[in-house]
């Protein structure tokens, strides 16, 4: 994030003054002129981390096409200012597998904010090509044929070239993007030029998989040339569903079509994405919250899905975070969340499609189960959002400016429904940790009433130990707004996460939470147990009974935060109790005697002794470069934009950097470099003056500081 810049400033303002953003390629023609140094700073700074893939989990692409895209999302280091919190992002990727940038410029390359975040969470990522209607024919047959197109001379049109091909690897390998979603909704002359692109596209799709990417193509153009949307896999999309990686099937089907995309692809029936449109532009079932009913039909069917412009939740009900994200809730994973009714429409009377039908309540968990968490030989969640009211490092507050940066964006957790929140029954006599032990507890997994202690599992603002938020866990008397210690004894179980890490006997799994600085004094028993339930079936919902971990030491603390809360980090022994190799498990937190506790939580290798970046010294060194000067006017002081620089940590891993600025934090960034401006003395370009110190810290794998540098920059 960098500080001094406003949500509300155009793409234009962004360039003039220096400040990164990815940008889509609007022609061919700029793809044919684009080098690795035409963007050097847009390329996505997180690699793919490796996920368990359940053997009967439901595939679901995200197709994300919200208001002609390139937004908030666009400025590689993020934006700050007043509104800058009430941002779309996805908080559910559990329930996804890939997802596609998709807007209607020619080619849209994906933000590197949003190629993190689904890169953190596992989920691959896709690029646009698009060529629509009339305009659109002479671009997908110059794709096809090469830069040398003419339509006037037979000879250029002969067999595909694999020019712009080879630029598209090129530019998904720079970018590091995970493959190309071809959309090509023009009419072509005649079935010859149909079989020319069928070729192209297997082409593409051959130098995609030889580094590791893959095509998906979307239900348009048949065998014949026409421009004829099928709403299913058939024999006349068929040759070019052949030659590619997967299929995006329209969305406007009846409902014996995904059983008729199943039969005819055979074993490659999860390569079809049957469609669904959110909006319910003439998609089955209507979307919107009516979407789980053409999951039910897809699910039965086999086929994997294709969820478009599910940004429906934020343009269309609402983008304040409040009811935004109870939207969000709604939609993916929670039907018991009551949402307004739209009005009918004045004319007809008749309610959109979209809305609630109150005879067949569902939501896409119903039917699309969670994926295992990221992460197979480690797991860490720092439960930030990607976006907040203010910013923590080390559980200290740095900023109170709202801001957004999905390239923050931690792992959310999988379970977020009052289901997987339960009371248990301790031993009364517990009172300290007994080291590495664990036991067997009786667990209701009824519903908690109402007059009685109300459990609440939510992700937070208003407290974190770093990014911009926390997962919070409440046990509260009474209702819901009242927050009185619960009852002597009292235990409760909030189920967070599943995951699937390959376990070995030396496997921890380290909780960091915070409580209040009034209480402290009675965290010194017994304040938070893991809960683990190990995963029986292979869509994951059925499980065993818990088991209560207990921590192998006191938990120790790690620091008190400006909020008025003392920090502790508890270390629970996992290896020894669920033997070795990739072990599906519902990992859980469990919480004694406290009202509220505020975490972050990491599963894998004994990880090193905990240290404050602030007490780390700095071994290296930064660099300065790329310097841009921004004139100034009578009434506006100019200002330099220049790039810092500095190596890589090794074990710095998915992590991040922090960046202080002359003793004042100043941003974050999930690359080795980061780019700033600073005020001139003078004015119409006078630059006299001008220098920075510069101080960054590198974080690894689970949030730890790995290294610190150091460098002043002087204008020159």
């Amino acid at each position: 994030m960098t500080a001094d810049h406003d949500a509300d400033h155009d793409a234009a303002d962004h360039a003039r003054r220096g400040d990164p953003q990815t940008r889509p390629l609007t022609s061919l023609a700029t793809l044919a002129a684009w080098t690795p140094a035409c963007d050097p700073y847009s390329r996505c700074p997180v690699p793919l981390v490796p996920r368990h893939e359940p053997a009967a989990c439901v595939r679901v692409c995200l197709c994300h096409d919200m208001a002609g895209g390139y937004k908030d999302d666009a400025p590689v280091l993020g934006v700050r200012g007043p509104t800058a919190h009430h941002c779309y992002s996805l908080q559910f990727w559990q329930h996804v597998h890939s997802f596609v940038y998709f807007s209607h410029e020619r080619l849209s390359l994906p933000p590197a904010t949003w190629a993190a975040a689904a890169h953190r969470n596992g989920v691959s990522v896709f690029a646009t090509f698009i060529a629509e209607w009339g305009p659109g024919l002479a671009e997908t047959l110059r794709l096809v044929y090469g830069p040398r197109f003419d339509p006037a001379l037979p000879s250029t049109f002969v067999d595909f070239s694999p020019v712009f091909a080879d630029q598209m690897v090129a530019v998904a390998l720079h970018y590091g993007f995970d493959g190309w979603f071809v959309n090509i909704e023009s009419r072509l002359p005649d079935s010859v030029h149909a079989l020319v692109l069928a070729r192209w596209l297997r082409y593409l799709t051959a130098k995609m998989r030889s580094v590791g990417k893959s095509v998906m193509w979307y239900d348009s153009v048949i065998h014949t040339g026409e421009l004829r949307w099928q709403d299913r896999l058939s024999d006349n999309n068929k040759m070019f569903f052949d030659v590619c990686d997967s299929m995006f099937v329209n969305y406007t089907w009846d409902a014996d079509y995904p059983a008729a995309s199943a039969a005819l692809a055979g074993d490659r029936v999860r390569d079809v994405y049957t469609g669904i449109d959110v909006w319910g532009r003439n998609t089955y079932g209507g979307g919107g919250f009516n979407a789980h009913k053409a999951l039910r039909c897809i699910s039965k069917a086999g086929t994997s899905c294709a969820i478009f412009a599910p940004a429906w939740t934020y343009e269309s009900l609402g983008s304040h975070p409040d009811l935004f994200h109870l939207h969000e809730r709604r939609f993916w994973c929670d039907a018991s969340v009551p949402v307004t009714l739209p009005l009918p429409d004045p004319e007809s009377g008749e309610l959109p499609p979209t809305a609630v039908d109150s005879g067949d309540i569902g939501c896409v968990a119903d039917y699309v189960p969670p994926w295992p968490a990221a992460g197979i030989d480690c797991f860490y969640s720092s439960f930030d959002q990607g976006f907040g009211t203010a910013y923590w490092i080390d559980g200290h507050q740095v900023s109170s400016m709202p801001w957004t940066c999905l390239s923050r964006q931690s792992i959310p957790p999988t379970h977020r429904t009052s289901r997987s929140w339960y009371p248990v029954t301790l031993p009364a006599q517990l009172s300290d940790p007994l080291a590495g032990s664990t036991m067997h507890v009786q667990a209701s997994l009824e519903s908690v009433g109402a007059g009685v202690t109300v459990l609440e599992s939510r992700v937070t603002t208003d407290d974190a130990w770093t990014g911009g938020s926390s997962l919070e866990l409440a046990l509260r008397r009474g209702s819901a707004s009242q927050s009185a210690a619960p009852p002597p004894g009292f235990a409760a179980v909030f189920e967070v996460f599943d995951v699937a890490v390959d376990m070995t006997g030396s496997t921890v799994a380290i909780v960091r939470y915070a409580v209040p600085l009034s209480s402290a004094s009675s965290a010194d028993g017994l304040v938070v147990a893991l809960s683990v339930r190990r995963t029986l079936s292979a869509d994951g919902r059925a499980r065993d009974a818990p088991v209560i971990v207990l921590p192998s030491r006191q938990p120790a603390s790690i620091g008190v935060s400006s909020s008025g809360h003392v920090w502790l980090q508890a270390e629970f022994c996992m290896g020894m109790h669920w033997g070795s190799g990739i072990t599906p498990l519902t990992l859980g937190v469990v919480v004694v005697r406290q009202p509220v506790l505020r975490l972050t939580m990491y599963v894998g290798p004994p990880a090193a002794a905990s240290q404050l970046s602030l007490q780390l010294p700095s071994q290296g060194t930064v660099q300065f470069d790329d310097v841009y000067r921004q004139e100034g006017t009578s009434d506006r002081p100019g200002r330099v934009w220049v790039t810092a620089k500095w190596a890589a940590a090794d074990d710095a891993g998915a992590g991040r950097c922090e960046v202080w600025i002359d003793g004042v934090w100043h941003g974050s960034s999930c690359s080795n470099w980061y780019r700033f401006s600073v005020a001139s003395v003078g004015t119409a370009g006078a630059v006299d003056g001008v220098k920075a110190a510069i101080r960054v810290v590198a974080y690894g794998a689970y949030g730890q500081p790995v290294s610190a540098a150091e460098g002043e920059w002087v204008l020159q």
